[in-house]
């Protein structure tokens, strides 16, 4: 299982930075999803969550996604069903 929820902060940065496809900045994060990280901190609490798991590697403040993470990608979606809401 992989220790990331979907939709998350921290899997909102993931897909951000596969989106990307190039190093990412916590204020680029943040400036992208301004109602998800309602401060720095919490975009660069995401981002270091991701590399911590090995799901991104940092260099000079900016970050990018891994191979591993780009698997944990496909991993969270099979894993953790869209919830779907009935009146």
């Amino acid at each position: 299982m992989i220790p990331v929820k979907r939709d998350s902060q921290t899997h909102v940065a993931l897909l951000y930075m596969r989106m990307k496809s190039t190093s990412v900045t916590v204020e680029q994060l943040r400036n992208f999803s301004p109602h998800k990280y309602k401060s720095p901190s919490k975009a660069k609490q995401a981002l270091d969550n991701l590399h911590k798991l090995g799901f991104a590697s940092a260099s000079q403040k900016c970050y990018t996604i891994t191979d591993e993470g780009i698997q944990a990608l496909y991993l969270i979606v099979r894993q953790q069903k869209k919830q779907t809401y009935h009146d």
